[in-house]
């Protein structure tokens, strides 16, 4: 997943009177939980996420249950996760996110 900060957006003439902190990230094609993971670069970057006020991602992810039969020919990818990989992009503090695009 790549990531970019924007860092104190203010409004306004006075920069002291507001700010907002913005995390950005791609397309999350997630297909594990996450929540347990103790790879240093995993706990820096939800440290990073956590430290901002909007924190968005574009989700790519079909969430289901893995019930039912897949199509025979997809004509493409099965992008689908379990539902523990919402909960687990909830639980790292995303609080925006894009679902309309051809995957989900």
């Amino acid at each position: 997943m790549t990531a970019e900060i924007i860092s104190n957006i203010h409004t306004g003439d006075n920069p002291g009177q507001a700010s907002l902190s913005v995390f950005l990230s791609g397309d999350a094609l997630i297909t594990r939980p996450f929540r347990h993971s103790q790879d240093p670069a995993m706990q820096a970057l939800l440290a990073l996420l956590q430290s901002a006020d909007v924190r968005f991602s574009n989700f790519e992810m079909l969430i289901n249950e893995f019930v039912g039969t897949p199509m025979v020919e997809a004509g493409g990818l099965h992008l689908s996760a379990s539902p523990q990989v919402a909960e687990d992009m909830l639980w790292a503090g995303f609080n925006l996110f894009a679902t309309a695009n051809k995957h989900s």
